[in-house]
This record gives structure tokens, C-alpha cells and sequence, in this order.
């Protein structure tokens, strides 16, 4: 790599010119969105290397809390734009629960004779201004619609909705805001497996809505899974103030979960609870209102009125629509099938085939099917007046949720 900062990254027939965010794959241009590009750019800056999640979410987003569903979204697009298959990639590994890596080396060079990209990036901007106004409007409708949902998406992959993705805000963290580590629930079993994962992701979705903790997530955490690794270590590679760990047991359907909070500087216990319930809807949502509230009291951190009201928010009466639901919203986050986009919407549909007020199904829902359009050949705009119709029965279904509020521009 040259000394100075590089204005051109060429690699593997991808050229990108870092000054004016243009792109081309073996000549020719490709169209990427700002975060697609800054995504790239980023792995591109260090090839044939892992480059994890928590880097690139903090690199990317400018430090901004996002949902790992952000992440993964961009990641489809390069893949798009790249036409890169996910199962053999050609220039972006998945290195599952990890991160991402650039397969080809990459020369960084200063512009000299690469003008031929912005003028090539122009000629593209100039046949979109010249297809007609209605592509302008449609664009138009994408990206308002996409403020609104981003929003909603956000807060169903468990990030705070005041600084989601959506917002073009600078945040710094304030000195008392706590950090803390979720481990993932340890647990024995096919089943039991399912519902530790459920009540891990629900854990972290309820304690991301309280402003003064910063909850590492999802993705990160999941490296940790089984690991051998003592509280300190994982601390101090997270820099989280706290660790909290979990175990799971079932007996048919009875539930028991063990929690404590770890002080990672002496690796004692500062607080540790049990929770018994049956494994029904109404027994499993009051565990997590429960789960929720006694750690942010063991936490002693302040809480707003509204914030408090998110901890015992109910999810679902009926425990296989929320089952669903989490189904279909791991398909969508993990992407691994074909037809990804159709079994997530099946499986929300399910669920609210079930339970017809479940209003993350609906606001889920939408996000899936903006992205089928967001990521089709654009022609299918039908899609943007179902998710809109999805995320209008969400919003008249739960009217004082803030993330609504916030996407009509409130």
C-alpha cells in the first residue's frame, strides 16, 4: 500500500475511485448507495483479510448504533451490484458470526488517468435523469418510504430508534451510558435451543431501548457462543463495562432461566436471579418483562418512563406466533436459501395467520417486502404499496410507538 492516503482501490476487476465514490467492475460502472460503497471501501482496504462485523458496523455507520440487519442489507447489495453469489463467492466471504472478507488483492494507487470513472458515473446519473420523471418519482417514494421503515425495521432488530439508520445524526456516547455483553443462553436440546435463542434476541431488543446502555449485538455476541474465553477476555475485546450469562432448561413445559451479571475487572457475581414459567405465550412474555427490568435494576441505571414501558412491552399472547415470527425474521437476517425473501414473508404470515395484532410480524413484514423491490430490477413498485399497507396496520395497531412516530416525520 502507497504511504499517502489512496484515492483509487483496484482489485480483482473492482475499481473505486475514493474521491468521487464512483465504481466499475471490469469497466464498467456499477451503482452503489453511499453505505454500499463506504462498505466496500472498507473491505477493500484491507483484502484477503477477516474484517469483522463490529468493525465494519463502527467504520461504516460512523459509530452509530445500527441492527446487524443493516449490515447484512448492505452486504446484498455489494453481492447485487458485484452479482456475486453468496454460496460461491467471487469477491465477498461470509465468515459466519465473524465478519467479511475481500478475496482479491487490491492496489491502492492516487487518480491519475482514472477520469474515465467519474465520467463514466455521470453518463449513468445522466440516463436516470433521462429516463422520465416517473423514475424520479418512484426513487423518491423508495427513499421516503425506506426513512420510515428503516425505522421500524430497526427497532425489531433491537437497536435504539433515535439513532438507527435512518438518521443522518452524529451521536457520541454520554459518561453514563454502561456497555454490556449479552452472552448467548447456553442451553441442551432442539427445542430448547429455539426458545434460548428467542429469549436471547428479545433480551437484547428491550434492553437496546434504555439510552443509557449500550448493548453489543447480536452479531457480535454470537462468536461467543461456546466459547472458552473468561469474562475479562471478552470484556476487554468488546470494551463492555459488564457480562451478563445465561442458561436455559426445559422439562416439558416447564422453563427455567438462570442469569447473572458478571463484573468482568473481579469476574465475581454482582447480581444473579432464577426464572421459572411454563412455556405458554402469556407465562414466556411476563418471563421477559421480568428478565428485562430486574437486570436494568441491577444495572442501576436511569430509566425514562417511556423506556420502562419497552421493558414489559408484551410480545405476543400465543407462543407459535411469536415462534413464527422469529423464524421468519432469522431467515431474513441470515439470508442462506434462494428464496429468502419468500420464506421470511411466509413465516410472518404465519404468524399472523395466528396472531392478527402482532406488530412486529407486520412492521417485519414490510421491511421484507421493501427490500424485494429495493433489490429487484425495480419494475415491481407494487411492493412499496404492500409494505406501506403493512406498516399502516402496525402503526393502527400500536399508534404510540415511537419508531412510527419518527418515520412520519414526527
Amino acid at each position: 500500500m502507497a504511504s499517502s492516503k489512496p484515492e483509487v482501490l483496484i482489485g480483482g476487476g473492482v475499481e473505486l475511485d475514493i474521491r468521487n465514490e464512483s465504481a466499475c467492475l471490469n469497466g464498467e460502472p456499477i451503482h452503489l448507495s453511499p453505505t454500499g460503497f463506504k462498505l466496500l471501501s472498507a473491505l477493500m482496504a484491507e483484502p484477503q483479510t477477516l474484517v469483522r462485523k463490529e468493525h465494519l458496523m463502527a467504520t461504516v455507520w460512523d459509530g452509530r448504533v445500527v441492527s446487524d440487519a443493516a449490515l447484512t442489507t448492505a452486504v446484498r447489495e455489494l453481492r447485487r451490484a458485484l452479482d456475486d453469489p453468496a454460496r460461491t463467492p467471487l469477491f465477498i466471504e461470509t465468515v459466519h458470526g465473524r465478519g467479511y472478507r475481500f478475496l482479491h488483492a487490491v492496489e491502492a494507487a492516487q487518480r491519475t488517468e482514472q477520469q474515465s470513472l467519474v465520467q463514466k458515473a455521470a453518463s449513468a446519473a445522466t440516463e436516470l435523469r433521462q429516463s422520465g420523471p416517473s423514475s424520479w418519482l418512484a426513487f423518491a417514494a423508495v427513499l421516503a418510504l425506506a426513512g420510515f421503515i428503516a425505522l421500524g425495521a430497526t427497532w425489531i432488530a433491537g437497536s435504539r430508534a433515535p439513532q438507527s439508520i435512518a438518521e443522518d445524526v452524529e451521536t457520541e456516547p454520554a459518561d453514563d451510558v454502561l456497555a454490556i455483553a449479552v452472552l448467548p443462553f447456553t442451553s441442551s436440546g432442539t427445542q430448547s435451543d429455539v426458545v434460548a435463542d428467542m429469549m436471547h434476541d428479545d433480551l437484547l431488543t428491550r434492553l437496546s431501548n434504555v439510552h443509557t446502555l449500550q448493548v453489543i449485538s447480536r452479531t457480535s455476541m454470537m462468536q461467543y457462543r461456546e466459547t472458552m474465553k473468561s469474562p475479562a477476555e471478552i470484556a476487554s475485546e468488546l470494551n463492555v463495562d459488564a457480562i451478563l450469562e445465561g442458561s436455559l432448561q426445559m422439562d416439558q413445559d416447564q422453563l427455567r432461566i438462570n442469569v447473572k451479571l458478571v463484573d468482568p475487572t473481579t469476574e465475581a457475581a454482582r447480581w444473579a436471579a432464577s426464572f421459572d414459567r411454563m412455556v405458554s405465550g402469556a407465562d414466556m412474555f411476563s418471563l421477559q418483562a421480568d428478565l428485562s427490568t430486574s437486570i436494568v435494576d441491577a444495572l442501576t441505571v436511569a430509566v425514562s418512563g417511556e423506556e420502562a414501558q419497552e421493558l414489559i412491552r408484551p410480545g405476543s399472547d400465543n407462543f407459535e406466533a411469536y415462534t413464527a415470527y422469529f423464524r421468519g425474521k432469522r431467515i431474513f437476517e441470515e439470508a442462506l436459501v434462494d428464496n429468502w425473501q419468500a420464506d421470511a414473508i411466509a413465516a410472518f404470515d404465519e404468524a399472523l395467520a395466528i396472531d392478527p395484532n402482532l406488530v412486529v410480524a407486520l412492521a417485519a413484514k414490510a421491511h421484507v417486502q421493501l427490500s424485494i423491490y429495493w433489490y429487484g430490477d425495480g419494475t415491481e413498485r407494487v411492493w412499496i404499496d404492500r409494505a406501506r399497507d403493512s406498516l399502516e396496520r402496525a402503526e393502527a395497531l400500536d399508534p404510540h410507538r415511537r419508531a412510527f412516530r419518527l418515520g412520519r416525520g414526527e
